[in-house]
């Protein structure tokens, strides 16, 4: 063997060798463990199954859109609203947590009907539809159904603020000024239908024409228009809103059903517009007649906060305008050991509560208030525990130093805290009735305690709640979920001692005290003495995978182990 090939046979075995001791170092696990302490998790694995974290959106639009000040929407599938902000300075943002396995969530736009699905946190740019002159297929893709009667010939005898609405005249134009149908190519022709002269699309081609008519902020526009369309060929009408520079504020698209239909569409005029488009889109066929746009008084913001009331929750009320929730869909679920700085037997039902909190918001996106749903599920633990939470900067999760609640009703303010709540100090006390729901003990019904948190004026919405334990007769010893902080009020002599590595709430094999589950479904804990490996036969490989593998290991569990 020469010299070269030796030296590449000797770096071919170094790198097998090194692969080797990787392989083995990741399938160092047993492979069918009963005991949680006897696996080494990835460092990273944060112990929780959501989808969890701040969401940066950077808007992408066109030049004259002006997204400052419109809305942004977290939505379900079934197009319920989560959440909401508003843009400023061509971004926003939101702190999810989400279930991983239960249903799809969505950014919507309601100026634009844009979606864009949620796949994951950190930073994404959203590009909505904005710009007319090229991107009339986009804006049709966001299109909604239209309010459609049967077709009538009949002509319209509103106050049409529309030049030729009815194509008596063949009048269009390469021009955009008001009163004129500006044509968009030469793909259409002259057609009469049901007795009555109509603008339509050639065979398999596309176009739209539009107008420009004067409107006013505070009105409503109808718009209505006989059309007619085959079978999955597309029809829509496009009513655009443009200031008094031309910067585009909002748009709807609004598809038609196939068939002769007369239809009806009616959107708020936006404060600052000075003028409305009306466009009439069709493909292969497609015909119009007989389209009125008028206007009628509406008061679109009777609180006068700056959010029109089709969409604030809160039309009546000018310090209230959103509503939002956390987790932002399900129920946040924490299973607490308390054990530590010593590891404990991994049964995870020391203390077990489901918790939603429900918040308002201002027009300017500030907090205004929150109310706090905590049930109290398990309290398995021989030691007396109490229950508390910090309210936390959502980026660093570090202490916020000045107060932020401005009143509290229903619990405690925590004394050694600035923003920090005390819910109960000893959670036997704290029950109306004893119960530890454990398998051993008594079991009965969880208590639910509620409470609402005022926010001081100006509050953020870049606050997150840290829910931690702790022993009711030693109140320096806490136990957070891995990722937060010990309090002010916490025992730093107690970090690192034990299997507590540096007060992470980690050991250092990776393991925790303390479990989050967001979900719709119930998380069902283990019995006393359980390991958790063992009361759900899929959580192993969840772990060793950090969380990418079996996300819905909680939906799997084994009937005999669990509560």
């Amino acid at each position: 063997m020469n010299k070269a090939l030796s030296i590449l046979a000797i770096a071919s075995l170094f790198l097998a060798s090194c692969n080797k001791d990787e392989d083995s170092k990741a399938n160092q696990n047993p492979p069918n463990a009963t005991s949680l302490g006897s696996l080494t998790i990835p460092t990273t694995f944060n112990w929780s199954n959501s989808l969890k974290g701040n969401l940066n959106v950077a808007i992408n639009a066109s030049s004259n859109f002006l997204t400052e000040g419109q809305l942004v929407q977290v939505i379900d599938e079934l197009n319920n609203v989560l959440e909401t902000t508003t843009i400023k300075g061509n971004k926003c943002s939101f702190y999810l947590n989400l279930p991983q396995t239960e249903g799809s969530y969505y950014l919507h736009t309601p100026s634009t009907g844009d979606k864009l699905q949620i796949t994951g946190t950190g930073n994404i740019s959203f590009k909505l539809h904005t710009d007319p002159e090229t991107d009339i297929e986009g804006m049709v893709k966001n299109a909604t159904p239209a309010n459609q009667r049967k077709s009538s010939s009949r002509k319209s005898t509103a106050a049409n603020l529309l030049v030729n609405g009815d194509f008596s005249q063949n009048s269009f134009s390469s021009s955009t000024d008001v009163g004129i149908w500006y044509q968009y190519n030469n793909d259409y022709t002259w057609s009469t239908e049901n007795g009555s002269k109509v603008w339509k699309v050639k065979n398999k081609k596309d176009s739209y024409i539009q107008q420009v008519v004067n409107v006013t902020s505070g009105d409503s526009l109808i718009v209505t228009t006989d059309h007619y369309s085959s079978a999955g060929n597309q029809a829509a009408v496009l009513i655009i809103f443009y200031d008094s520079n031309s910067n585009l504020l909002q748009y709807s698209a609004t598809y038609l059903s196939s068939g002769f239909n007369n239809s009806s569409i009616a959107k708020a005029i936006p404060t600052n517009t000075a003028t409305a488009t009306v466009l009439l889109y069709g493909y292969n066929k497609t015909w119009f007649d007989n389209v009125t746009a008028e206007t009628k008084s509406a008061v679109i913001d009777a609180d006068n906060d700056g959010v029109e009331d089709s969409q604030d929750e809160f039309p009546n009320d000018p310090n209230k305008a959103f509503t939002g929730s956390y987790p932002t869909a399900g129920t946040q679920k924490l299973a607490f050991e308390d054990s530590w700085p010593n590891q404990g037997d991994f049964d995870f039902n020391d203390m077990v509560i489901d918790s939603k909190v429900e918040y308002t918001l201002n027009a300017n996106n500030e907090l205004v208030d929150a109310t706090f749903n905590i049930t109290l599920q398990a309290a398995g633990a021989g030691l007396n525990n109490g229950l508390a939470i910090n309210l936390v900067d959502a980026t660093s999760k570090s202490a916020i130093q000045n107060s932020i609640i401005s009143n509290l009703s229903g619990a405690t303010q925590d004394p050694n805290n600035v923003n920090g709540i005390i819910v109960f100090e000893d959670a036997f006390k704290a029950q109306s009735t004893y119960y530890t729901n454990t398998g051993t003990g008594a079991d009965a019904t969880p208590d639910v305690f509620t409470f609402t948190i005022t926010f001081a004026s100006g509050t953020s919405t870049n606050i997150l709640p840290d829910f931690y334990i702790f022993r009711t007769n030693e109140r320096g010893r806490e136990i957070h979920l891995n990722g937060f902080s010990g309090s002010a009020a916490a025992d730093n002599q107690l970090y690192g001692t034990d299997d507590d590595v540096n007060g992470t709430y980690k050991t250092a094999s990776g393991l925790p005290w303390a479990l989050e589950v967001t979900s719709y479904d119930t998380f069902q804990h283990p019995l006393e003495k359980v390991d958790i490996l063992v009361a759900y036969p899929q959580f192993q490989s969840w772990a060793e995978s950090g969380g990418t593998l079996n996300l819905d290991w909680f939906l799997s569990p084994d009937l005999l182990n669990i509560f």
